[in-house]
């Protein structure tokens, strides 16, 4: 954490995102009103996304926004690990 040359903490910055706050879901959206992020003009907006969940798995998609001059859409992915021994499905 502490270690790394100035160009590897750039490159760093440059390949990660985190945001957090309260959100609301409703239908195939949430909405996050963001608290904290490693983008300072976020902090006191609300970011919408567009949830689907399918079996084990959930994706986050970012409404179109122009990103370098083109229109682009993010898109993030989970899948729900399976349950360790000793615990049910049910209970994960």
């Amino acid at each position: 954490m502490l270690g790394g040359t100035i160009e590897e903490k750039a490159a760093a910055a440059e390949t990660f995102q985190s945001y957090n706050g309260a959100y609301q879901l409703g239908g195939d959206r949430v909405v996050h009103h963001v608290e904290v992020s490693s983008f300072p003009n976020w902090v006191g907006t609300d970011q919408v996304r567009i949830v689907h969940l399918a079996g084990d798995e959930l994706s986050l998609s970012s409404l179109p926004l122009v990103i370098a001059g083109a229109l682009q859409t993010a898109h993030l992915s989970w899948r729900r690990a399976a349950p360790s021994l000793g615990e049910s499905a049910n209970n994960a």
